[in-house]
């Protein structure tokens, strides 16, 4: 252990029990405890599931410079983040309570308890960002409410958190008077009232906002041009909204540097080409990303390079209607792109804008080309062989067949 690099001594330990990583790891580990207080290290590995030996880690909480352990407020817990844990709740209780200076909390995939926010809430009220993505509380009598006691929050994420409860946002609207960010995507059951209530309390602030589900009408959509300095805005899914309803919701977002829309099934070509033409409005934007979206075809990307020559990152997901020209012309007007997802598009097949890869995008370093089954193995051996430095995904190294697609792929649905 003591030659590992301290990533794989972070990785290595993930895999122990809280138990085992609180009581003998700690003793028989001086590295581990080592790492435990290094406040840079947790900051760079984010990825990795963190755990600690706990009451280090606490007294450089509270240790004072007359105390032994002195390890002082500015070196303290910051930032956790638990990944696929199903014991998440009691880990960060057991081990965390009562570290105040912890800011944010990251749970990704865990399994939460439904009185886990109540605990959270009490032990940490003055967290300044939560993310439940995909962690939101189960089982019988589930308790959302407790979201609007972390009043100090700035960015709150609680996308694909399936049972999150209709006024729940507004209640987060109501409370949190710093919020600045708001992630709620595939959220089955927000309303358009919710997004009234953000909106009208909040939407003067707000920088981020990423938001759909099946409830919301084009009454939801409209608001978002009373959202005047949104950064970031993703429409996850977005089924019912019509065009006249985005074209007026959008118009007005002229400060936008990131566009996510996914699912937009009502959307017509027309209307996504006229909402292609009003990003030139909004100079600042640099990523676009599109997924079964029917309209997206050929024309409507070409008109997306044509105004928008800027962007660095493009993802264009399952598009039946994509080809290899729109590609194309991103590639040939978007000389700063430097990643390109194309995942699962069956119609492009690499012959007319895999040699620009080679010859007009120097800084590409992200190709993604899984599930595209069309584009042959040959096409793809000579780009890399052109361009060693590209990071290419093949259409054949993702982990399942086409036939049973890998989840990522695969449309979410609130069963």
């Amino acid at each position: 252990m003591e030659v590992l690099p301290d990533e794989m001594v972070l990785h290595v330990m993930s895999f122990l029990e809280p138990q085992e990583l609180l009581e003998a790891a700690a003793r028989v580990c001086r590295r581990w405890e080592d790492l435990a207080l290094n406040v840079a290290l947790w900051s760079a590995a984010a990825g990795y599931c963190y755990h600690t030996p706990g009451t280090r880690v606490l007294s450089a909480a509270r240790a004072g410079p007359e105390e032994p352990e002195g390890a002082g407020p500015g070196r303290a817990l910051r930032t956790l983040s638990l990944r696929g844990r199903a014991d998440a709740a009691e880990l960060v209780l057991g081990a965390w309570r009562g570290c105040a200076a912890l800011q944010r909390l990251d749970l990704h995939a865990c399994r939460l308890p439904p009185d886990a926010l109540r605990r959270l809430a009490r032990a940490f009220p003055r967290l300044r960002a939560l993310s439940l993505h995909d962690s939101g509380p189960r089982g019988a009598g589930l308790d959302y409410a407790p979201l609007a006691r972390f009043a100090h929050l700035t960015a709150l994420n609680v996308s694909l958190c399936k049972e999150l409860p209709a006024g729940a946002v507004g209640g987060v609207a109501r409370a949190c008077e710093a919020l600045q960010e708001l992630r709620c995507e595939w959220a089955a059951l927000v309303t358009d009232d919710d997004v009234r209530q953000l909106v009208r309390l909040r939407g003067a602030r707000l920088r981020v906002l990423v938001l759909g589900g099946e409830a919301l009408s084009d009454d939801a959509y409209l608001q978002l041009a009373r959202c005047p300095r949104l950064q970031e805005l993703g429409l996850a899914p977005c089924g019912a909204a019509s065009d006249a309803a985005l074209l007026r919701g959008v118009a007005a977002l002229g400060e936008l540097r990131a566009l996510q829309m996914t699912d937009a099934a009502a959307l017509s070509p027309a209307g996504l080409r006229a909402l292609l033409a009003q990003l030139a409005s909004a100079p600042l934007l640099r990523s676009v990303a599109l997924a079964w979206c029917p309209a997206a075809d050929d024309a409507a990307l070409e008109l997306l390079a044509d105004r928008c020559q800027a962007l660095e990152r493009v993802s264009l997901r399952q598009l039946p209607a994509l080809g290899d020209r729109g590609v194309a012309a991103l590639l040939r007007a978007c000389a700063s792109l430097t990643h390109l997802s194309l995942v699962w598009n069956d119609a492009i097949t690499g012959r007319h804008f895999l040699p620009l890869v080679a010859e007009r995008a120097p800084r590409l370093r992200h190709l993604d080309l899984g599930y595209c089954d069309n584009i042959p193995k040959e096409a793809v051996d000579a780009l890399v062989r052109r361009r060693p430095d590209l990071k290419v995904t093949r259409p054949e190294v993702w982990c399942r067949p086409r036939k049973t697609a890998h989840a990522c792929c695969e449309r979410w649905t609130s069963s």
